[in-house]
């Protein structure tokens, strides 16, 4: 190759470098003055945290007994008690019969969660019970909180349970 066509080339790659470098410097720029103009907006209402819900429903059926014992009926029916256990003990999801509650043992929250189903688990039962019966689940899985809350209430000095008779 004659020493002429090797100038060309090199000449036309640093006058493309030295454009670019220049370009950059601009585009900086550029991109500095206009990040001033720039304002974000929310386009979602996922945040991080811990859930930030409003709820202010009152569950119609909240100390019926026949509503209770229906939702009990229910909440075998449902199967709920092959993830939360027959009393509330837990399992494969959380307990309920403690005071513990991951969204909160609100009777609107319960439902919420009977009816939309929650992340990592709970299915959502929307449109497999009516809301009503969501309803007396969600009454009759307060009772299992109720009860393990009365409980605790009768432990013995050294934490065993005091010897009683059965239940009425």
């Amino acid at each position: 190759m004659r020493p002429a066509t090797r100038v060309v080339p090199r000449a036309i790659l640093f006058a493309f470098l030295a454009s670019c470098s220049s370009d950059s410097g601009q585009r900086e720029r550029d991109a500095e003055a206009a990040g001033s103009l720039v304002h974000t907006q929310r386009t979602s209402t996922l945040q991080a945290g811990a859930p930030t819900l409003a709820v202010y429903s009152r569950n119609p059926y909240s100390g019926d007994e026949n509503a209770i014992a229906d939702g009990r009926r229910l909440y075998a029916w449902m199967n709920c008690l092959g993830c939360h256990g027959e009393l509330g003990g837990g399992g494969i999801g959380p307990p309920l019969a403690d005071a513990d509650w991951i969204y909160g043992g609100e009777d609107a929250v319960i439902y919420q969660s009977i009816m939309q189903g929650r992340p990592n688990g709970m299915p959502t039962y929307e449109g497999k019970v009516t809301p009503g019966d969501a309803w007396k689940i969600a009454a009759f899985v307060r009772t299992l909180s109720a009860d393990a809350e009365r409980d605790a209430g009768q432990q013995g000095p050294t934490g065993q349970g005091v010897l009683e008779g059965p239940r009425k």
